[in-house]
């Protein structure tokens, strides 16, 4: 999981630390705020073998928003087709940080980590407005409005680290909440194609495999 912010020595100014993001597919983002922001989950887990496993949910920040959940795990199988029609959705992404409370200096909460969805079947069609995710989810703004990480997806697995800003006034210093890491998305299916136009993300080449009977 990411790990929580964390407040520094007052000293000219102080600083509140955003959460980490959780990890997955990829490294959770680091929170913001200088030293002071919760580091990033790890890597866990590859396409090697398929592993049902949750993503690992964001940290808190320093005395502010809490951390968003992990997405779920998640496992269809048919012996004939998986269809996902139009506006549908398969969905285990993590959950977006907490927003800090725009009073005091606390930091933004961490992203949750996305989880894993695993399609079986010998066609598996995603058709043109629909979806399935396991994304991670955003980082929260801090107190002082410094923004969170992007969470991860297919272009990059990892969470985008929390950005930190100075209030105007005080100059206290708070971080925002790192980005969650992408989950993985498991396809086993003939011929190892998906057909269709839908999103998958993040789409994984290596997760996308031929049945083995």
């Amino acid at each position: 999981p990411g790990l929580a912010g964390t407040h520094g020595p007052e000293l000219d100014y102080a600083v509140a630390g955003g959460g980490g993001g959780g990890g997955h597919s990829g490294s959770g983002g680091n929170g913001g705020g200088l030293d002071y922001g919760g580091d990033g989950g790890d890597v866990v887990g590859t396409c090697e073998s398929i592993q049902l496993r949750a993503g690992s949910g964001g940290g808190a920040g320093a005395e502010g928003g809490d951390g968003g959940g992990g997405g779920g795990a998640l496992m269809l199988f048919s012996r004939t087709a998986i269809v996902v029609r139009d506006g549908g959705r398969v969905n285990a992404s993590g959950a977006n940080g907490e927003d800090a409370a725009p009073s005091l200096l606390r930091g933004g909460g961490g992203g949750g980590g996305g989880g894993t969805i695993s399609l079986r079947a010998p066609l598996v069609h995603v058709e043109s407005s629909s979806a399935v995710l396991a994304n991670g989810g955003h980082g929260a703004i801090s107190s002082t409005l410094a923004n969170g990480g992007g969470g991860g997806e297919t272009e990059d697995l990892d969470g985008d680290s929390g950005e930190r800003q100075a209030d105007a006034e005080t100059l206290d210093r708070a971080g925002g909440g790192g980005g969650g890491a992408a989950g993985r998305i498991f396809i086993e299916t003939n011929g190892a194609q998906v057909s269709g136009n839908g999103t998958i993300s993040p789409r994984i080449d290596a997760c996308i495999t031929p049945i083995v009977d």
